[in-house]
């Protein structure tokens, strides 16, 4: 009989021995009882140090590079990033500062932006945005810019706690330093100043809206002007409709002009919505439509025009017509 630990296998032939083999390998694994094989085998600190930090044995888990380094198995980028992953996820902030400045000693910290990325994470998790920011600002003092994710983290942060101002700022440095940022997020940032009521910086970032180099969806104007109109920024309001009448280069098909009467009358900008109805009128794309018949009946409601109203109810409709 084979006996290891409390279990008993029988042998009666060759082929019990190999499963009895295969059952023993099996069995180390799945109870982490390791072999002199696996102590020189980075993965298995790797799955050690997960299986520590389940097991929220915290202390054990940041003393396994340490312990590495004693037999000569040198921990590398995984192993770190692994710890500082998995002590973000229990908000071990404790243990995680602990990581911080044995990264820093080691002299690792500027040499790999994940890192940096990975504990930023756990302080912003850990709702600790002080430190994050000020982890951020020594990796731009080491003359490293990091990524995209670095400055998109901070970025949703203050986004999520409505930090217009801090969000506008960062804005600024991303160009500054030329970080490339998208268009839903730069939509994210204006309408975040927007309602804030941040007046210079709103002004600011319109003008650069108007002349964004990234796409920029039909949706995201339209909230734009939206958010515009009922933050009182009318006259902003206004220019971003002209803007997209004129200037985008969009399709103009149904949802287009359609967005666009919506839009003049949420920002009762009379010039352009009056505009559009005496253009489409006159190339004869009026009753192509019912929904531009109903959106142009809602506007000259909005602005107290009766005549257009009536004259709007009074065009005809081919049965042909959507």
């Amino acid at each position: 009989m084979l006996k290891y630990n409390r279990y008993v296998v029988p042998i009666r032939n060759i082929e019990t021995i190999k499963y009895s083999i295969k059952h023993y390998h099996l069995h180390n694994k799945l109870f982490n009882i390791s072999t002199n094989e696996d102590k020189y085998n980075p993965i298995f600190y790797n799955n050690k140090i997960k299986r520590l930090i389940d097991e929220r044995k915290f202390k054990e888990a940041i003393s396994i590079p340490e312990e590495m380094e004693k037999i000569g198995v040198l921990p590398d980028d995984l192993h770190y990033n692994t710890l500082i992953s998995g002590l973000a996820k229990y908000r071990a902030l404790k243990y995680g500062g602990q990581v911080h400045e044995m990264l820093k000693k080691k002299g690792l910290l500027q040499k790999n932006i994940i890192f940096t990325n990975s504990l930023m994470n756990l302080y912003i998790k850990c709702d600790k945005l002080s430190e994050a920011l000020h982890l951020f600002n020594e990796m731009l003092k080491q003359d490293q810019l990091g990524n995209k994710f670095t400055w998109n983290m901070l970025l949703d942060v203050f986004l999520k706690k409505k930090q217009g101002k801090e969000a506008f700022e960062l804005y600024k440095r991303m160009k500054l330093f030329d970080v490339e940022i998208d268009g839903h997020s730069f939509v994210k940032i204006l309408i975040l100043c927007i309602k804030c009521n941040l007046q210079k910086e709103v002004t600011e970032m319109i003008a650069e809206f108007l002349n964004f180099e990234e796409v920029i969806y039909l949706e995201e104007y339209n909230k734009v002007i939206d958010v515009l109109a009922k933050g009182d920024f009318i006259e902003e309001a206004k220019v971003v409709n002209h803007f997209l009448l004129t200037a985008t280069g969009i399709e103009y098909d149904e949802e287009f002009y359609v967005s666009i009467i919506k839009n003049c009358t949420k920002s009762n900008d009379r010039e352009t919505g009056y505009t559009l109805y005496h253009e489409l009128k006159l190339n004869g794309l009026l009753t192509k439509f019912k929904s531009f018949l109903g959106a142009f009946e809602i506007m000259f409601h909005k602005f107290n025009d009766k005549e257009k109203e009536i004259e709007i109810r009074q065009l005809d409709i081919s049965p042909n017509k959507k």
